[in-house]
């Protein structure tokens, strides 16, 4: 391996025949490339390398849903610097986007709508095959525990109450798509 291009890191908590290696990209590559981990079976071990990738790899699709147009603004100027942003402003249309391409790899959903509250949304979601493995964060004003375990209880990720905080927002957000490819990843081994 030129080691000129690669760094090696070896797992300290993990000695002895069944330690963890991983050869991680070096600066020669371009900035911002993403790189996809390979797991190969070793002598003894697992050998985990981080290979960059030759195509590059669109960035994640994020499906907000809400009534309210300031708020559908507020979100997209949080999110567009990382992500693809689509816009619904009714649940219906909500789930019409959710099933078509691209789908979505998190929904941003309203609990308070008028044509289709937010749990019904998630409902009809979460019944569809095509549509049942996207994570959906909870985005209300209301911040009683009752109304957030109601979310939780069928299948949300999170919930996120209002006024947002644009830290906390992008923190979760990042942690469900993470989660998100992880387990795609996992499905397709």
């Amino acid at each position: 391996m030129d080691e000129g291009r690669h760094r090696r890191w070896r797992d300290p908590t993990h000695a002895g025949p069944n330690s963890i290696e991983l050869n991680v990209a070096g600066a020669s590559d371009a900035p911002g490339t993403p790189t996809k981990p390979v797991i190969r079976p070793r002598e003894g071990g697992l050998l985990v390398a981080a290979r960059t990738q030759l195509a590059k790899v669109s960035p994640a699709t994020i499906l907000t849903v809400g009534e309210e147009p300031e708020n559908l603004s507020v979100l997209a100027a949080l999110l567009r610097p990382t992500y693809r942003v689509l816009a619904a402003h009714s649940g219906t249309r909500a789930l019409e986007l959710a099933a078509s391409d691209p789908k979505p790899d998190l929904i941003l959903l309203d609990v308070s709508m008028l044509d289709m509250d937010g749990y019904t949304v998630l409902a009809h979601l979460k019944a569809h095959r095509v549509t049942r493995d996207i994570p959906v964060i909870f985005v209300t004003r209301l911040d009683q525990d009752d109304d957030q375990r109601r979310g939780l209880d069928l299948g949300a990720a999170d919930c996120i109450t209002t006024p947002l905080r644009p830290s906390i927002l992008l923190a979760r957000v990042r942690t469900q798509i993470e989660l998100k490819q992880a387990r795609d990843w996992m499905r397709d081994q």
